[in-house]
């Protein structure tokens, strides 16, 4: 009984970390200096370093006309 008692925390913390892993994030990019505005784009089911990733690369070829923020 002792055992099932510390398993079950240790379980429900690790479900709680393997979930947290993949979110949702937003990618804000201010093009306002070639009269485009901002732009968000929703980035799904990804982890944060993956959705730098492609957050950047919506920068890339824009020749520093537009920066984006992951958030």
């Amino acid at each position: 009984m002792k055992k099932q008692l510390v398993l079950i925390p240790i379980l429900f913390i690790a479900l709680c970390f393997l979930s947290s892993c993949a979110k949702e994030y937003a990618c804000e990019c201010d093009a306002t200096t070639i009269n485009m505005g901002v732009e968000t784009y929703k980035i799904k089911d990804t982890k944060r370093s993956e959705a730098k990733i492609k957050c950047d690369a919506y920068e890339d070829g824009r020749n520093g006309a537009v920066s984006c923020e992951l958030k």
